[in-house]
């Protein structure tokens, strides 16, 4: 159980990656209260983790009912994966113009 915990701690740390999300919220709140960053943050926690464990409750009971099984899901995640990696290591010219 607790072997559980970690590694889906580790994964949603890793996944959300808190310095990254830091950064944003401070350039998006920049004209705003300490007070106004705090109860902000504490929302943005609060409804973050209502929805975390709503999923990890009827997320099963979800699937199932659309008809997707956890295998289908992990595959169709996987291909994704695959077809990002794929188009970042062929990038295309975004438009911008080259100094070269």
């Amino acid at each position: 159980m607790l072997e559980t915990a970690v590694v889906a701690f580790t994964t949603l740390f890793a996944t959300i990656g808190p310095i990254d999300a830091a950064a944003v919220f401070a350039a998006l709140t920049p004209d705003s209260t300490p007070r106004q960053r705090r109860s902000t943050a504490v929302r943005g926690a609060l409804i973050a983790t209502v929805i975390l464990v709503l999923f990890a409750l009827l997320g099963k009971s979800l699937l199932a009912g659309l008809g997707i099984s956890l295998a289908a899901l992990r595959t169709a995640g996987g291909i994704l994966l695959l077809l990002i990696g794929i188009d970042m290591v062929f990038a295309r010219p975004s438009g911008s113009t080259s100094t070269t």
